[in-house]
Order: structure tokens, then sequence, then C-alpha cells
């Protein structure tokens, strides 16, 4: 019977499409066709040795109840009896050949559409996370900004000059205000001259006028100062609050970008979810039909 069998295989086996199922198929599938082969070789063996009787003088094989002559039909009928239905054998391993490739190339472009689509949800999935990690960090430097105008605008506001509170604005408000009594210098004390003296007129005529111009400048020098200072602050508040305004903005774009990013994570996770059921749901009929084969 082994003779037979390896008679009845060696054709499959040196064939293109027993080449084509090694390559494309794995070791599983081979082996399911194999063990299938060997079975209906085994069923065919039984259904032999049921038609096949032999006669009890010479041990000649007869066919159909009727005995043969030995020296001229015997080889013919072994040889018929080891070829008969290799032409059936070979149109049925043909057929499950064909249906075995058909499957697997199915399964493989399955497999290939849904590795497909799984990257294209990973390079979406990457793009959200990259823009949520830009708005925080945009965020963060928004902050720190805010931080370091509110340290200028405190310490202008500690190093505004203390001794001039009294002198107001260039701007006339309306309001009544209580000038402070204006202190004048005496000069240094000088020897008494008489009056038509020309070194006295000279002395007088050298030293009143610069006091009376330091007088008239000290004041205006104070309110440049101070106006300067109130210049100053106004620009850092209005900063402060261009920049509290911007990162309000930069807040509520960065919490809208992370809950559209986190609504897309589920949607995802949930596609991934039905395309793994579905192979496995496809995987698994798949073998049924192939048992059931």
């Amino acid at each position: 019977m082994s003779v037979a069998v390896v008679s009845v295989l060696r054709p499959t086996r040196e064939g293109t499409q027993y080449k084509r199922l090694r390559k494309a198929t794995n070791k599983r599938i081979f082996e399911e066709v194999l063990k299938l082969e060997m079975e209906w070789l085994n069923e065919k063996k039984g259904n032999i040795h049921e038609t096949m009787s032999t006669s009890d003088d010479c041990q000649v094989p007869v066919r159909d109840g009727q005995t043969a002559m030995p020296v001229q039909t015997a080889p013919e009928e072994m040889y018929w009896l080891r070829h008969m239905n290799r032409e059936e054998l070979s149109e049925k391993l043909h057929t499950k050949l064909r249906r075995l490739i058909s499957d697997k190339k199915k399964d493989d472009k399955g497999g290939t559409s849904s590795s497909i689509k799984e990257m294209e949800y990973q390079e979406a999935l990457e793009t959200q996370q990259q823009a949520i990690r830009d708005l925080r960090l945009k965020t963060q430097h928004l902050e720190k900004k805010l931080k370091l105008a509110n340290i200028q605008l405190n310490s202008a506001k500690k190093n505004k000059p203390m001794l001039f509170r009294h002198v107001g604005a260039k701007v006339d408000s309306g309001l009544k205000q209580s000038r402070a009594p204006q202190v004048f210098s005496q000069p240094p004390f000088a020897p008494s001259l008489p009056k038509g003296s020309p070194s006295s007129n000279e002395s007088s005529g050298l030293t009143s006028p610069p006091i009376q111009q330091r007088e008239q400048l000290m004041p205006e020098r104070i309110r440049e100062i101070l106006e300067e200072a109130r210049e100053r602050i106004m620009v850092l508040e209005s900063e402060r609050d261009d920049l509290q305004d911007q990162l309000t903005d930069k807040h509520q774009a960065a919490e809208n970008a992370e809950y559209e990013a986190h609504q897309r994570i589920v949607l995802l996770e949930e596609e991934v979810a039905n395309l793994k059921e579905e192979l496995h749901h496809r995987e698994y009929g798949r073998r049924g039909a192939q048992w059931q084969q």
C-alpha cells in the first residue's frame, strides 16, 4: 500500500500547485491537506478490498466477480487497481488547493486593509497629541511672560519716588489742591556793604539769578520723572491685560483641542475594537468552513 500511496501523491507533490501552496500557506494548512489525502486514500483502500476478491487456487485478482487469467491479465489488473481513480484524486486535490489558496489570498487582503486603517488611526492620534503638546508649551510660555510682567509692575510701584508726592500732574483735574509753602534758601552770609558801592551791586547780580533758575527747574524735572513713571506703569498694565487675554484664549483653545482629541481617541478605539471583532469572526467562520470541507 505504501507504493500505491507514493505513486498517487507523487503527481501532486511535483506539480506547480503544490509549490504555490507550500509558499503561500503555512505548515498547519499543509498538514491538514496531507491528512485529508491520507484519509481519502484509506477510504479508497477499503473500497478496493471490498470490490476485489481473489481465487483460492491461483490467487489471481478478479474484477466484477470474474476470474482473470494469471499470465495475461494479472499485471494489468494490478495496474488498473493502483491507477483507477488517479484522475479523480488529482481533480479533488486541485480543487481543494485552489480553495485554500483563494481563502489565503482573501485573508491576506483583509489583514493588509485592516493594518493600513490601524496605521492611519495611529498617525491621526500622533498628530492630535503633537498639537496638544504645542498648545501646552505656548500656554506655559505665556504664563511665564505674565509672571514677568507682574514682577516688573510691582517693582515699578515699589520704586516710585516718595519725596515728591505733593507735586501734582501736568493735567489740571479741576480740583483745588493745597500748595506747599515754598521754602527759599537764603544765600550765605556776606559782609554788609554800602548800597551805593559797586561791589554790592555786582555780588547781588551774580548770586540771585542762579538761585531763581534752580528753584524753577527742580519742580519741572520732578514732574517729568513722575510722568515717565506713570506712563511706564500704564504700559505695563496694558501689557499685563493683553497677556491675560491671550492666556485665557490659549487656555480655552487648549481645552477645546484636548476635548476633541479625547473624543477622537474614543472613536478610534471603538473602531479598532470593531475591526478586531470582525477579523475574529471572519477567522472563526473560515476555520469552520475548512473543517466542514
